[in-house]
């Protein structure tokens, strides 16, 4: 099962090195004391048969081999005692792993189950043989697959193509299901030229990113990879396709693993840093509104000579955002629609209807306060900003050509022809409605921003 630890748009492949374990005699006094007590308790009346030390994402662990009432069994232990990888039998999962698992195995033999524990989140990874193959998959603590092993003559045509045309002249490896927002993506890896690589893609065929190197890169990317790596350990570096191309690496620095982005200017556009790192006033900030909470990550976002601190952080198993500026000020913060006003929470349940809720953001800008919340309409992204009365002050949804006025729908005809828009973007603000429309032709992406009255704005070749 493919180790995964840094999260871009696709979940991708191991960054740090692990080194190869090295045996350590079964007399176990000289280890770590919470490493020792770990053991015992595991060991239990069994037997244990060997240990061996390796390095792990930086830290060193332990590879444990015991018998315990006749039966075989391995773990892995950190240096603090907690046991991070463990050879579990069926019924010592939970019932809906259980269940996930049985159901995966009607056709097919059951091999080996270990339980991941990583920053407290508990993943399953399981090993069965169906038929001639050998296949793995990886659920989470309520039954839901995370990851698992595809192969080619599964895939959609559009799936193979890419597959195909990317992986040309390599030699093909695994391919991993994973999901990204409820879609599934396809993490590839290949070895090409005696380098492995990876790239994903998703259920289209769109290529989503793919691995590169520091050598293939521009000198203005490689200067400035090389600048933020100082006294850190470079991981893997991923080309990630959007709107425009950014370039996002890892690195591992004072045992911890840090992520930045770069684009294709070479300009750094964010990283994530350790609190002591970020200047006094936005620590002052942060532990203010990080109190009786579990800091997981910051991270410092460049825009131009603007500077802000996103903070993510987690209450009574709450996930939370908040946004500090570079002195200090609070930005907006993630909160629950019930910690809103009253007359906020109504015009936002008003709004929300029968829509997906995905986070509700307070937001402060110059002492003004203002409440956003994020939601999905039929799959299509809406935005709504109210005042601290309720009032509606933004508004911004994705619509069909359908949904738009007569002579915006003119409009785009006109200018398209037979071209379909790739997207519509309907923005309600300061009272002026307006319509971005986004297509591509001959391999461009174009876009015109429309009045309610259809008349052209600005046109903009992207």
């Amino acid at each position: 099962m493919k180790k995964t630890f840094l999260l871009l748009f696709w979940m991708t492949g191991a960054a740090c090195v692990h080194a190869a374990p090295t045996p350590v005699a079964p007399d176990f006094t000289h280890l770590p004391p919470a490493v020792q007590k770990t053991i015992m308790e595991a060991k239990g009346d069994g037997k244990l048969l060997g240990i061996a030390k390796k390095t792990e994402d930086g830290g060193l662990v332990f590879d444990v081999k015991v018998t315990k009432n006749g039966k075989p069994g391995t773990f892995t232990v950190s240096t603090d005692g907690s046991v991070s990888r463990q050879k579990i039998a069926l019924p010592e999962t939970p019932a809906p792993v259980q269940k996930a698992i049985q159901g995966k195995t009607i056709d097919a033999k059951l091999g080996d189950i270990t339980k991941v524990t990583d920053d407290g989140d508990v993943t399953y990874e399981v090993e069965i043989t169906q038929g001639k193959r050998d296949r793995d998959f990886t659920l989470d603590e309520d039954g839901e697959v995370v990851s698992e092993l595809v192969f080619m003559d599964e895939l959609t045509v559009a799936v193979q193509k890419t597959i195909n045309e990317k992986a040309a002249g390599a030699e093909l490896g695994d391919i991993t299901r994973t999901f990204q927002d409820g879609e599934p993506v396809y993490e590839v890896d290949i070895t090409r030229a005696g380098r492995n690589r990876y790239f994903a893609v998703d259920l289209d065929g769109t290529l989503l990113g793919e691995q590169v190197f520091l050598s293939e890169l521009s000198p203005a990317i490689q200067a400035t990879i090389k600048t933020q790596i100082t006294g850190a350990k470079l991981g893997d570096i991923n080309k990630v396709f959007g709107d425009t191309v950014v370039y996002e690496a890892a690195m591992e620095k004072n045992g911890a693993v840090r992520t930045f982005t770069v684009d294709e200017d070479g300009d750094l556009l964010d990283i994530q840093l350790p609190l002591g790192e970020t200047p006094p006033p936005v620590q002052k900030t942060i532990q203010e509104q990080a109190q009786g909470s579990s800091l997981d990550q910051i991270t410092k976002i460049i825009a131009g000579d603007e500077i802000t601190y996103q903070v993510d952080l987690t209450t009574n198993d709450q996930a939370r955002t908040f946004y500090v500026t570079a002195k200090g000020d609070l930005l907006g913060m993630e909160i629950a629609i019930t910690d809103a006003p009253m007359a906020v929470q109504q015009a936002l349940q008003a709004q929300i209807g029968t829509a997906d809720l995905e986070k509700v953001i307070k937001n402060v800008d110059e002492g003004k306060v203002s409440y956003q919340a994020d939601m999905s309409v039929d799959g299509r992204p809406r935005t709504v900003i109210m005042d601290e009365e309720g009032k509606l002050i933004y508004e911004q949804e994705g619509v069909a050509l359908v949904e738009t006025p007569q002579p915006v729908q003119k409009t785009v005809q006109l200018k398209l022809g037979a071209t379909q828009p790739s997207s519509i973007t309907k923005t309600l603000e300061d009272g002026a409605v307006s319509y971005e429309v986004e297509w591509t032709k001959d391999g461009k992406a174009q876009s015109v921003t429309l009045d309610d009255k259809g008349e052209d704005v600005a046109l903009e070749n992207k």
